[in-house]
């Protein structure tokens, strides 16, 4: 069974502007820690092929249309299956104050999505 986690550019920034700090658990270990100068925002949820019980995420973009802060982003994810399961909090840090125009979600280390995998965009029309 392979597995996958993803990455996420916003706005095309390759630049070493991303940050995040998390805590969560892996089956029965709970597991804390934090990146700095990142070029990517990492989301280490993993999605398993053959995994009857996908993966989860939900990933808030905060005031991404404010010109006057950085951007913050917030994930709930989790997956469970037979080998246990993973459950994590995470905030995320965009160190721009550029509104969000793009963003890019992408499988890491050149892997592909499993099938059946799918990412969903919403929004609120203020």
């Amino acid at each position: 069974m392979s597995s996958t986690n993803f990455d996420i550019q916003i706005n095309g920034d390759t630049g070493t502007n991303y940050a995040n700090h998390w805590v969560g658990n892996n089956s029965t270990t709970i597991e804390v820690g934090a990146q700095a100068n990142n070029p990517r925002i990492e989301e280490m949820v993993t999605f398993r092929s053959g995994n009857t019980s996908p993966a989860g995420v939900i990933m808030d973009f905060l005031d991404y249309a404010n010109t006057n802060k950085f951007k913050t982003m917030r994930t709930i994810s989790g997956r469970m299956d037979a080998t246990g399961g993973t459950t994590r909090i995470t905030s995320h840090l965009w160190r721009s104050t550029s509104a969000i125009t793009s963003v890019k979600v992408y499988p890491d280390n050149g892997n592909t999505f499993p099938p059946g995998c799918r990412i969903a965009l919403y929004g609120i029309k203020g």
